[in-house]
């Protein structure tokens, strides 16, 4: 993590309310839409007081309200302020091919929940056990209950992810990888 802008969370008027956070382009081919349908849906069905957060450059429009807050021109300082304070990170993408963004939520200490069309996150997740995935909206539903109402379990995901995070992607890891990699090469 870089370093951290404590204006951001008043200026975005979250720092008395849980939140969930969705960090990357905001586009229906990412999942955007879908995750704010859900959203939605989860929000007229349950009881949670978590706002959903989408922070990143808009290609759609999706309006802010009481329950969802598009923050489309932060810095990367504000990203490093949002990420330890939410209660977790969503990655509804089915298309991605590494998802920096959920080493970056581990690095940050929360749990993650993703796509579970996604291979790529899935196996991430499954061998971190450092989060949820989900495949429909009931396993959505289930999956945000589980991560806001039990802080043990998001605790001991996020201690994991953390920890997969170290082992496999630390800077030491990647130094003697790429060294490896330049020795092969040689």
């Amino acid at each position: 993590p870089s370093a951290s802008d404590p204006e951001v969370l008043p200026k975005l008027g979250l720092e008395n309310r849980p939140y969930v956070i969705c960090v990357g382009r905001i586009e229906h081919a990412k999942g955007a839409l879908g995750l704010v349908d859900f959203w939605r849906t989860l929000k007229s069905r349950s009881a949670t007081d978590h706002r959903l957060v989408l922070m990143g450059s808009p290609g759609i429009e999706i309006g802010s309200d009481d329950d969802v807050l598009v923050a489309s021109e932060v810095s990367d300082q504000a990203k490093w302020s949002l990420l330890p304070n939410a209660g977790f990170l969503i990655s509804p993408s089915a298309l991605e091919s590494f998802s920096l963004v959920l080493f970056e939520a581990w690095a940050a200490g929360i749990p993650v929940l993703v796509n579970a069309n996604c291979e790529t996150t899935r196996s991430h997740v499954a061998e971190a056990e450092g989060g949820l995935w989900y495949r429909n909206y009931p396993e959505f539903e289930v999956a945000v209950e589980r991560l806001t109402a039990n802080g043990a379990i998001r605790d001991r995901m996020a201690t994991k992810g953390k920890r997969y995070t170290e082992a496999n992607y630390g800077w030491d890891k990647l130094i003697s990888r790429f060294m490896e990699f330049c020795e092969h090469v040689a």
